[in-house]
């Protein structure tokens, strides 16, 4: 079994709910302010305002990572190629008609924090960043220790704090 499945009986069945997704390589989904389900795949970034009946590619691509701001916004971390280079922030304040994009070349967004900010990692292990416009720009917080973001993830919590894991 591929793509989105959605159980309405608190799991004890479920239903595939393809309907309009044309890449079944899901990555992500999360549901939005409005109660709009998202799923990040390798197809793009689809939407579905009917609990997943049915799919509408918001932004076609290769992505692997969403998010939502503290506005509302939605984030979506997209590799065109696959190779880690091309990497790109989408980021779309009205459902999905318009995005804004903005080259991620050596760092991907991996938590919003409590005050807003965006939080991101390196692929090359150079650097922990944050950003508090949006992803225009970035500061390098000189992270003492070397990371390395190909099994890492970061999490930001209410109370402020960021937290970072590393595997290996």
């Amino acid at each position: 079994l591929e793509g989105m499945a959605r159980s309405t009986d608190n799991g004890a069945t479920w239903a595939l709910k393809n309907e309009g997704l044309t890449n079944l390589a899901t990555r992500i989904t999360l549901v939005d302010r409005q109660g709009n389900v998202w799923v990040a795949s390798e197809g793009g970034m689809f939407c579905s305002t009917n609990d997943g009946e049915s799919w509408v590619n918001k932004k076609p691509g290769r992505f692997g990572y969403m998010l939502m701001d503290s506005t509302g916004a939605i984030l979506a971390r997209e590799n065109e190629d696959g190779s880690g280079s091309g990497r790109m922030l989408d980021r779309t304040t009205d459902g999905g008609t318009t995005w804004t994009s903005m080259p991620m070349t050596e760092i991907g967004v991996g938590c919003v924090a409590a005050d807003g900010s965006y939080w991101a990692n390196t692929w090359t292990g150079s650097g922990i960043y944050r950003s508090t416009d949006f992803g225009a720009t970035w500061t390098n917080m000189n992270s003492p220790v070397s990371w390395t973001g190909a099994t890492a993830w970061l999490m930001a919590t209410p109370r402020g704090y960021i937290y970072y894991s590393i595997n290996g």
